[in-house]
């Protein structure tokens, strides 16, 4: 037998849902989301601020930021001049585990590329691909190749490089601070006068940078992160009591009230469907 050597933990895309490139004017605020597949943003032109889970971060132009699923994300613009990105969503195996900072893309030329080959090969509605056009299967195929070559060289590009500190406003130190303090008291109710007095900040400034970073009120993005917690005891079979419980939950029939208005079903179902 030849001896040979096995390659693993490349990139590989099962699943394609966006893929586009947006100009976005100064002032411009996405009020955030989060979602179960893996999002790259990169910037062509411009500035813009990212948040990242509890992190807050500037990507420049050839620079990106991978977002993994279940993951907060906002973005906003920064300077005087708006910037243009380019945004691909999609489901993968294989993907690294540390892409929570800014990485500098190997080749933007090729992320348009890739932007166009996909443009003439799938079936869009919107931002959104719905299918393969007729007899561009192979086509089809050599773009997703190509996008799956742009994260492997960046991923590569980025890895064993030291991570320069980027230089943050005060706000964005402060609500960094404040999403520790968050994602350390989950299995606490707290109000917002508590999380304040806590931080050492008032209220009104408390919501101001909330809404700065995440695009949402403070309970709001607490609410968050505990459902996105939740989410991942219920799949490892915890019963929902007890997770509502762990939580901070008055009792199970509120938390499910709360996990179905965010999620659009009940925590049972999300159960049910994990043990399928």
């Amino acid at each position: 037998m030849r001896p040979f050597t096995k390659i693993e933990n490349q990139p590989k895309i099962t699943a394609l849902y966006t893929a586009f490139s947006v100009k976005r004017g100064v002032d411009y605020s996405f009020g955030g989301e989060f979602h179960d597949f893996w999002e790259i943003v990169i910037c062509v032109t411009g500035k813009f601020g990212v948040t990242a889970g509890g992190k807050t971060f500037t990507i420049s132009p050839g620079e990106a930021i991978i977002h993994p699923p279940m993951e907060f994300h906002n973005l906003n613009t920064e300077g005087n001049n708006g910037g243009r990105i380019i945004v691909f969503t999609f489901a993968a195996e294989m993907m690294p585990k540390n892409c929570g900072s800014v990485l500098k893309l190997n080749n933007l030329k090729l992320a348009k590329e890739i932007l166009s080959d996909i443009k003439n090969a799938f079936e869009f509605s919107g931002i959104s691909v719905t299918g393969i056009k007729q007899h561009s299967e192979l086509s089809a195929s050599v773009a997703i190749k190509k996008l799956e070559l742009l994260l492997l060289n960046t991923i590569l590009k980025n890895s064993g490089m030291k991570t320069e500190p980027q230089n943050k406003m005060r706000r964005a130190e402060i609500f960094e601070n404040a999403v520790r303090f968050l994602n350390q008291n989950t299995d606490k109710t707290l109000t917002v006068s508590e999380i304040s007095k806590a931080l050492y900040m008032s209220e009104i400034n408390l919501q101001k940078i909330f809404k700065k970073y995440a695009g949402v009120g403070v309970m709001h993005f607490f609410t968050q992160l505990k459902m996105t917690e939740a989410t991942i005891l219920i799949k490892s079979g915890i019963p929902v009591g007890k997770v509502a419980s762990a939580l901070g939950f008055p009792n199970q029939n509120y938390f499910s009230t709360v996990f179905k208005r965010m999620y659009g079903m009940p925590p049972s179902r999300l159960k049910k469907t994990s043990n399928e």
